[in-house]
């Protein structure tokens, strides 16, 4: 068997650490679907879910209908949703982490502060020309998202929504490069990344 890189040594102590204080049960594993009351699966639970109990929410619509890459809209779709596995998160299901910011180190990471009220998230979108989040009364990711959804103006809102992907993206992507490889974070090369997508996707507009 191969040597383990010292990239993939640093990963397998994380998960070890991850690990460390869940205590698994004596009973036989079992796959259930949480979305049905006989948690068994369905094309109509996962449609349901998808649209928010049938639902279709305007603001997820904006989602669906913009040109970027489907891994990106689902992403988005998670972080309205506050699915995406922060620390809070990880810490209320029992998991031991490190609570910290991955970018400003001070306040707990949460999904409102690494795409709302971080002063690195911030930055990147006064930057790019997108609004400054203290414009948010509050300080609630999702009523970014919802404002921005309510500009008049087609093309521009469409702008808008990208610029919000396109930083949030990288955001997410920087953040997990700090947290699994060690990388920190450098504002510079986050820029650029955030620029880049934007010019990319605002093409396939």
């Amino acid at each position: 068997m191969p040597a383990l890189s010292a990239d993939s040594r640093g990963q397998l102590s994380m998960l070890k650490d991850l690990l460390r204080g869940h205590r698994p049960s004596d009973r036989s594993d079992s796959i259930r679907w949480r979305w049905t009351s006989d948690q068994l699966f369905t094309v109509k639970s996962l449609y349901q879910l998808i649209t928010d109990a049938g639902l279709r929410v305007s603001m997820n619509q904006h989602i669906w209908n913009l040109k970027i890459p489907v891994k990106i809209k689902v992403f988005i779709w998670l972080l309205l949703r506050k699915r995406l596995p922060t620390a809070d998160i990880l810490l209320i299901r029992g998991m031991h982490v490190n609570q910290n910011c991955a970018f400003c180190a001070i306040l707990t990471e949460s999904c409102d502060h690494i795409f709302n009220d971080c002063v690195y998230v911030r930055f990147l979108l006064l930057n790019i020309g997108g609004s400054d989040t203290t414009d948010v009364s509050t300080g609630d990711v999702r009523d970014h998202w919802a404002e921005t959804t309510e500009i008049l103006a087609d093309s521009s809102r469409k702008q808008g929504l990208i610029l919000l992907a396109a930083t949030w993206w990288v955001i997410w992507t920087d953040r997990n490069n700090s947290v699994f490889r060690g990388n920190p974070p450098n504002v510079t090369w986050s820029l650029e990344r955030v620029k880049q997508l934007i010019s990319n996707w605002t093409t396939m507009l």
